[in-house]
């Protein structure tokens, strides 16, 4: 394990696939971090004053401050080089790989996911407060109507973008899916970042065992969303995400 004198924060919200993008990437080099779960909306009031968007995750390493879960990665890659999450020979094919996956499942399967969530205060609480202390809890509760409306507004949130935002993340499947029946691995014979991406991202949708948030129990869920999840049970992207984490997580 790395060590240093220095502590390493990671500000997420603990639903957040792309904050948990950060945090498999942390674990897998054997970074040694602290996290601070925070409550969407009041956490702009923690960003604000330690980076130059409000958008999580956000590691602070010392006086280095790197926003965005890509960022995150190669500052680690970089500063950590084993074990390794790219290889000079495929570094283009994993960086394409890697930007695809964060717009077309990463932003998509967000906002379809959020689509469905939101509406049900109870799940919705439960999801988004899970990791937080006490006094957090009882401030989102407080504060659901102004965060649900912030979160829809920013997500750009509704029918119409939700049903683009489906067809968006089918059609990424179907190339992840597809690229899978050629090997175990998206890029080459190795675990990348590319591989860590697709995982870490589709995790709302399959629910792989070693994720650290805790599932609601299925009959908690949106039943179009367990009927997603339900659709692509057997193609090779959902046991593969399952593997993924039970390898390298």
């Amino acid at each position: 394990m790395h060590s240093s004198l220095v502590k390493t924060l990671l500000y997420q919200f603990k639903l957040s696939h792309f904050c948990e993008k950060a945090c498999f990437a942390l674990d897998y080099k054997k970074v040694p971090y602290q996290v601070i779960n925070l409550i969407p909306g009041p956490h702009l009031f923690y960003v604000k004053r330690i980076a130059p968007k409000t958008t999580l995750p956000v590691l602070k390493d010392g006086n280095t401050i790197i926003q965005d879960s890509t960022e995150i990665l190669n500052y680690l890659e970089n500063k950590y080089p084993s074990p390794p999450l790219d290889n000079e020979k495929n570094h283009n094919e994993i960086i394409e790989w890697e930007e695809y996956l964060d717009e077309d499942v990463g932003i998509h399967l967000r906002r379809y996911f959020y689509f469905h969530i939101l509406p049900r205060r109870k799940l919705a609480t439960y999801s988004l407060t899970q990791g937080l202390g006490f006094f957090q809890k009882c401030l989102f509760w407080l504060l659901w109507p102004l965060i649900k409306k912030a979160m829809t507004k920013q997500m750009r949130i509704n029918p119409e973008s939700a049903a683009r935002s489906l067809a968006r993340l089918r059609n990424a499947l179907a190339r992840i899916n597809l690229r899978l029946t050629e090997g175990s691995f998206l890029v080459g014979d190795s675990f990348s970042r590319a591989d860590l991406t697709a995982a870490t991202l589709l995790a709302p949708l399959f629910f792989p065992e070693k994720h650290p948030f805790i599932w609601p129990k299925e009959k908690e869920w949106p039943p179009t969303l367990l009927e997603l999840r339900s659709e692509y049970k057997n193609t090779p992207v959902a046991p593969w995400v399952n593997w993924i984490y039970k390898q390298f997580r």
